[in-house]
């Protein structure tokens, strides 16, 4: 790219500069917002962000990044900061010198404004080789040394290498935010905004899941538990992801083909798609991956049976669906404290869709078992809680743990130091006391998630899963 491309690559993508006020009914990402039948969905994951920061926002593609940075962007400028202070850059296909020079040009073509008054968003950065590198340099040695750096992503594998490069440069309040596809509670403000205003709006932190005050808290919501099980069971078919929600309010009885399209597309090109592989061995894994969706993660397994490469192989392509955010796993331990090295992990969607794609896309394929994307959802929720004061735990494949038993093969399946209380899921609606065995050897107390009991008269409780997600999430 030369520098005249370079110039027109700003220009085109800061309409602010020249429209301050005209500019947002413009936006193409904020006008598919405003039309995409949502309502009240509009997380703000950029609140607080200051001059001398660095921040790095991070979630799956199509999880709305760019529409959270549009939106800020809105925002600062109606809170009177000059417009050609902020600068948004598109990175899928710039070069670490495009990077370079960009910000370079960006000066120059907005002179007079102070290096601390800027914000500087970077959008996929992670798309730029060497990135990391690269904004250690500039925020060493340029103006984004003393302005508001912004940074987004979709690599949780690029941001455990970033986390060294950039050490020391966050300034007093950056950090990392995280960006999930919508959660249960969202999902029910949507779709069921009457169930949504009848619920409690407070949640409980994980410490408190298991105690008095969340006894007074699930008492009186008894007589919503039918409800918000077909709520959870509509959410364990739709998923979070922005468009797939929007075309349920839009009136569709499923997610629309080119929403899942677009999904697939994404997955395959970021993750899957690697090497030889073709479209037939990339589906046949995935199918593979949903198939197996709650149980331990045979790798070996997997490459023998489907015939698609090596054992590293196979492992190599479900690193890539967790490094881009599409999944993670929950770590094998024998004592709920330390991962066993070697052993068979859980793998977890980071949204019911992906583990939908196959049969979504091929009615001849079997959907993924309900009861296995409750427990998926589940974690997922718990994953995010944690994630909301703990952000790299994305990164940590032992922040849950499942703990099983190496003689038996029993599972508790969320468990660990982060997660103060034990969770087994069985999503029944009967004989849940059959399933305590396991919470009673190790821990004496715990919760059983079921579909539609709710029982906390013991040491251990039964709370349906779609009431648990609701307790824990605010987002």
């Amino acid at each position: 790219m030369r520098d005249f491309e370079r110039r027109q690559h700003i220009v085109e993508h800061n309409p602010w500069w020249r429209h301050p006020t005209r500019w947002e009914s413009l936006d193409e990402d904020l006008r598919a917002a405003r039309l995409n039948a949502l309502s009240h969905y509009a997380p703000r994951p950029l609140e607080g962000i200051a001059p001398s920061g660095l921040f790095l926002l991070v979630g799956p593609r199509r999880s709305g990044k760019s529409v959270a940075i549009k939106r800020r962007i809105a925002q600062l400028i109606a809170e009177g900061v000059d417009p050609r202070a902020i600068s948004f850059c598109p990175c899928e296909m710039l070069t670490i010198q495009d990077l370079r020079r960009i910000v370079r040009l960006t000066d120059d073509l907005t002179p007079g404004v102070d290096a601390e008054g800027r914000y500087w968003f970077f959008d996929e950065i992670t798309y730029v080789r060497q990135w990391a590198i690269a904004l250690k340099q500039l925020r060493d040695g340029t103006i984004l040394r003393d302005g508001c750096v912004v940074a987004t992503g979709s690599s949780a594998a690029d941001l455990r290498s970033a986390r060294g490069d950039l050490g020391g440069r966050e300034g007093v309040a950056g950090g990392i935010r995280v960006l999930f596809p919508m959660g249960f509670r969202p999902f029910l403000r949507e779709l069921y905004p009457a169930l949504a205003e009848d619920l409690p709006w407070q949640s409980l932190a994980l410490v408190d899941i298991q105690s008095e005050a969340a006894a007074r808290y699930l008492q009186p919501l008894g007589p919503f538990i039918d409800e918000l099980v077909l709520a959870w069971e509509r959410y364990l078919t739709v998923g979070g992801f922005p468009s797939a929600v929007a075309d349920i309010a839009g009136g569709q009885v499923d997610v629309s083909a080119s929403t899942a399209r677009s999904l697939w597309n994404i997955l395959v090109g970021d993750a899957l798609r690697v090497g030889k592989m073709s479209d037939r061995d990339v589906k046949a894994l995935l199918t593979r991956l949903v198939d197996g969706l709650c149980s331990p993660l045979s790798v070996a397994g997997i490459a023998g049976e489907l015939a698609i490469g090596t054992r590293n192989t196979v492992a190599d392509r479900i690193d890539r669906i967790c490094a881009a955010l599409y999944g993670w796993r929950a770590a094998v331990s024998h004592d709920g404290i330390y991962r066993v090295a070697g052993g068979q992990d859980k793998l977890y969607f980071i949204d019911p869709l992906i583990a939908r794609l196959p049969s979504v896309l091929d009615r001849r394929s079997t959907p993924p078992d309900e009861t296995q994307l409750s427990e998926q959802q589940l974690g997922n929720a718990l994953l995010r809680t944690i994630a909301s004061f703990n952000t790299e735990a994305i990164l940590d494949e032992s922040a849950i743990l499942v703990r099983r038993n190496p003689r038996s093969g029993a599972e508790i399946d969320f468990t660990g130091d982060l997660l103060p209380t034990p969770i087994e899921s069985k999503y029944t609606s009967r004989g849940w006391k059959r399933e305590r065995a396991a919470l009673d050897e190790h821990y004496k107390t715990g919760i059983i998630a079921t579909r539609d009991i709710l029982d906390t008269t013991s040491d251990i409780w039964a709370i349906p899963a779609a009431l648990l997600a609701w307790m824990i999430n605010d987002n």
